[in-house]
């Protein structure tokens, strides 16, 4: 949810600021931007205690703040268009069993992310020093050769 606020935040302020830039933010996104008003319930980022060596903590007593717009049990998994430069954008998912892969990874060396450089390195074990990243990993998407 706090995702999805950050978000709707960043496009209205951009779409207030540069109007000439609404169209391309639609084609970005892949959604219509709706001018509306919105209660946001403030989130205290102080209730959120200091780092531990613990692997996890539970905010607001390990109960969502999802509002019923927000909540659906149907999988899902979108990927914003490359932009004019090749970058990825926005990635969204609802990540449930039945998008996990069914069949080993395939292929995917031909994609070629843009300001990607494959580099091997003599003194690092196994060669690669870094790895691309994925927006969704495979593992919980199936998604392979995905461009986007």
């Amino acid at each position: 949810m706090i995702f999805g606020i950050i978000v709707t935040a960043i496009v209205a302020l951009i779409t207030y600021c540069y109007p000439q830039l609404e169209d391309e933010i639609h084609q970005i996104l892949g959604a219509e931007v709706v001018n509306a008003t919105t209660t946001i319930t403030s989130f205290d980022l102080s209730s959120i205690p200091e780092f531990t060596e613990s692997p996890y903590v539970y905010i607001n007593n390990n109960k969502p703040n999802f509002t019923d717009e927000d909540y659906t049990t149907n999988p899902f998994e979108t990927y914003s268009e490359l932009d004019g430069l090749g970058r990825c954008g926005v990635a969204f998912a609802n990540i449930c069993r039945e998008l996990m892969p069914t069949e080993p990874r395939g292929e995917i060396g031909m994609i070629k992310p843009s300001g990607w450089k494959l580099a091997k390195y003599d003194i690092v074990d196994g060669k690669y020093l870094y790895n691309r990243c994925h927006l969704i990993g495979y593992q919980l998407a199936g998604e392979n050769a995905n461009e986007k």
